[in-house]
């Protein structure tokens, strides 16, 4: 979130093919790690980048029609030993994708980088692009079938409905939004981190109201929690933090380390990725933290229907399957027991993930292979 921020992870100034761009923030390392490890951790950072100056554009809306499909390379890996099935996606190379999200159709859907352009695809392999007005940054599916997303280094926010009508909902000027994501209220939520506060409104647009966050840190990512508030992380300050429906906000930490993703769990409990500290973080409800030891340095995080967590770990070019139900009684510091992992060939690094709808009865789980490549695990 993904970026599944909501579920939908947000790409700002980076080329996936290229790697990093723009402006990088001024982190301190919390801990010292491998040169692979650090890797990951600055491709994750340089994907919460922040465009100090950005500036409010024009809200008119326009209206942009669909590209003919296009066909990707599809290929179906064995079935792991957990009987999970992996099926991969292959783009044509002009394709870079960003930032997912899925759809009530268990389509997912994704920022294409450097190109003002959304694409579509479903779990059999047809690919549809939306040509939009400029770069986009962050994705959200709403609850029917419009797609919500951020544009890039721009504080609009824009409406995709399901026959390709792209419409500008907010301009929540000024700054840049970071994630978006679908609130407990019916409401959608934003994260501006360049004017460090979060911001709120309804489906029709209006009513946007403002929060800032107490600290001035910038939010990253959001999730709603079990409590049914607005959780979120605050990146290189290392926080985790909550706000309430009516915008009351209390931050928790630091952790020894930079917050990520983040995402409710089936446990109660909110999950969040430390990218510093090669760990998965958990905060419950009443703010008590705790942290788990990886082998690796996780990139982004998501909570599928069957209530397990999906860690990418692209270093290892794994996904690992995690119980927080299990995990979530364990003391802090214990080291993460992983339920089922996905192995993938060389070359094959899993960046971004996002939990199906399971519309077509079977629970799946996307990834982005960057450049060019998803993939989907069924089971």
């Amino acid at each position: 979130m993904i970026l599944a921020w909501s579920e939908a992870a947000c790409l700002p100034n980076y080329d996936v093919a290229a790697g990093p761009t723009g402006p990088r923030m001024n982190m301190d390392a919390a801990a010292q790690v491998s040169d692979a490890s650090r890797g990951v951790a600055e491709d994750v950072k340089n994907r919460l980048e922040l465009d100090a100056n950005s500036s409010g554009v024009d809200a008119d809306a326009t209206t942009q029609g669909d590209s003919p499909i296009r066909s990707p390379i599809v290929t179906t890996l064995p079935t792991t030993d957990a009987g999970l099935t992996v099926t991969l996606f292959t783009l044509p190379d002009s394709i870079h994708v960003g930032a997912i999200a899925v759809d009530p159709k268990d389509n997912v859907w994704f920022v294409e980088s450097q190109r003002a352009a959304l694409g579509k695809l479903s779990p059999l392999g047809s690919l549809t692009e939306y040509a939009i007005e400029a770069e986009a940054r962050t994705i959200l599916s709403g609850l029917d079938s419009t797609m919500w997303f951020g544009e890039d280094n721009a504080p609009r926010i824009v409406a995709l409905s399901s026959v390709g009508m792209a419409t500008t909902i907010v301009d929540a000027s000024p700054g840049s939004i970071f994630s978006l994501a679908m609130g407990p209220d019916g409401n959608i939520w934003l994260a501006n981190p360049v004017s460090a506060e979060l911001g709120r409104f309804g489906l029709d647009g209006q009513n946007l109201k403002r929060f800032p966050v107490p600290s001035g840190s910038g939010p990253a990512a959001l999730t709603t929690g079990p409590d049914q508030n607005i959780w979120f992380t605050e990146g290189p300050n290392g926080r985790v933090a909550r706000c309430t429906p009516d915008g009351h906000i209390d931050e928790f930490g630091p952790t020894p380390s930079f917050t990520s993703a983040i995402v409710s769990g089936s446990d109660g409990a909110v999950w969040f990725t430390e990218i510093e500290g090669q760990a998965l973080g958990r905060v419950t409800t009443d703010g008590m933290l705790q942290q788990f030891q990886l082998d690796d340095t996780p990139a982004f995080l998501a909570s599928d229907r069957a209530g397990y967590l999906w860690v990418t770990l692209p270093n290892q070019l794994e996904l690992a399957r995690i119980d927080p139900r299990v995990l979530g009684t364990r003391a802090s510091g214990s080291h993460v027991e992983v339920v089922a992992t996905v192995r993938l060939g060389a070359g094959q690094k899993p960046f971004l993930v996002a939990s199906g709808s399971g519309s077509l009865g079977a629970d799946n789980v996307w990834f982005t292979l960057p450049p060019s490549g998803i993939g989907m695990i069924t089971y």
